[in-house]
């Protein structure tokens, strides 16, 4: 099972000038930012991915490694 991260994205448009803006906030951290270029946003996004500071991979192992043993058992 992979790790997810959750993210609020509000973007508003003006018509006028045909340009935009929005913001973002990462739900685990409640971090958030304004931005104006989709690359801003994409960079933002790609700073809160990665796993979390205290994640342990050892019990995700651990928990597959006896799932696979309980299904060679039969």
């Amino acid at each position: 099972m992979g790790q997810y991260n959750s993210f609020v994205v509000k973007i508003w448009t003006n018509e006028a000038t045909a340009k935009f803006r929005g913001h973002i906030q990462h739900v685990g951290s409640q971090d958030a930012t304004y931005f104006i270029t989709m690359e801003k946003m994409v960079e933002f996004i790609k700073s809160h991915l990665g796993p979390h500071p205290g994640y342990s991979d050892k019990g995700r192992k651990d928990y597959f490694r006896a799932s696979q043993a309980d299904d060679e058992k039969g």
